[in-house]
């Protein structure tokens, strides 16, 4: 699996702009990232689910746009969803069953996105990382550290 880009889960992301649980390491996996030249992906509806968080939570737009627009001028690549991000996310979002549930579709096409560019997804969406672990490409938050083996020298 590919060390040098990962996908980031909107709910990783609005923890730079959010006070709440994970903020911490959210920070330091941008700031790691940043010094270490990684590419960070994410599905192209992330720009809306982006402008939701900020609704919905009431932030000042300015500055978590400052946010965003800083990221993407390091490097953060935006990718345009086609037909094979699809039926992985499809195939992704049928996993489970009734009683526990499913994916969502927007989980599962951040997921699809790191399977298909053989990378890891960093989400902090502990539900999602427990219906899909069989497929690997998956971290959470509090983890990422040991995916890139900072501090275990």
């Amino acid at each position: 699996m590919r060390k040098d880009q990962f996908v980031i889960d909107n709910s990783v992301f609005a923890k730079l702009f959010l006070e709440e649980t994970g903020r911490e390491d959210a920070l330091m996996l941008i700031k790691y990232a940043t010094r270490h030249d990684l590419t960070i992906l994410a599905p192209d509806f992330f720009v809306s689910e982006f402008l939701s968080t900020v609704r919905a939570k009431e932030i000042d737009f300015n500055s978590a746009y400052g946010i965003l627009e800083m990221q993407l001028k390091l490097g953060m690549k935006l990718i345009n969803l086609n037909k094979l991000i699809l039926e992985k996310a499809l195939e992704i979002s049928q996993m489970g069953h009734k009683k526990s549930g499913f994916p969502s579709v927007y989980d599962a096409l951040y997921h699809g996105l790191a399977i298909l560019n053989d990378c890891c997804f960093i989400t902090a969406d502990r539900k999602h990382q427990v219906k899909t672990r069989q497929l690997g490409h998956l971290i959470l938050l509090e983890d990422w550290k040991t995916l890139f083996s900072v501090g275990l020298d």
